[in-house]
């Protein structure tokens, strides 16, 4: 049936039919980079603004490095940032999460390898507990466990 076409309708709908798998996979992309930022805010929100003791914070470790690589990565890939950036801007700024200029000195004290968590933390937090926060991330980072993690 298809061969029956003329080339020209042929040409229109191969063409319709690439561009459709290409606006697919590119809006995949998107869309599982929007669902693991969903994650990991969840994650925060559960386990790092709740308040929790200073060892809980060693033990979650490992997941606050793999939060933080993930916004280093996204950090680098400025498609992905606009539509995040569009897609969370009455939730929190994810540009200033993800741009090393926006570390101000509240921030000097904590492992460059856990900034970025730090400040999503921070910006996903009330008010009343960024100082914790703070102080627990600058703890955390004078641990020294850095080495001993393998990302």
């Amino acid at each position: 049936m298809f061969q029956l076409l003329p080339s020209d309708i042929k040409e229109n709908i191969l063409q319709h039919y690439w561009q459709s798998k290409h606006f697919d996979s590119v809006s995949f992309i998107f869309q599982e980079n929007e669902r693991k930022l969903n994650k990991y805010i969840t994650f925060i929100m559960r386990h790092v603004i709740t308040g929790s003791p200073s060892y809980y914070f060693k033990q979650i470790l490992p997941y606050l490095l793999e939060i933080n690589n993930y916004f280093q990565n996204i950090s680098q890939d400025k498609a992905i940032m606009l539509y995040l950036k569009a897609r969370y801007i009455h939730r929190f700024n994810v540009e200033y999460v993800c741009n090393g200029l926006y570390a101000t000195s509240l921030y000097d004290r904590i492992h460059p390898q856990l900034r970025m968590v730090a400040k999503c933390s921070i910006l996903l937090s009330p008010t009343m507990i960024t100082l914790h926060l703070v102080g627990e991330f600058t703890k955390l980072s004078e641990m020294k466990l850095f080495d001993n993690i393998n990302m």
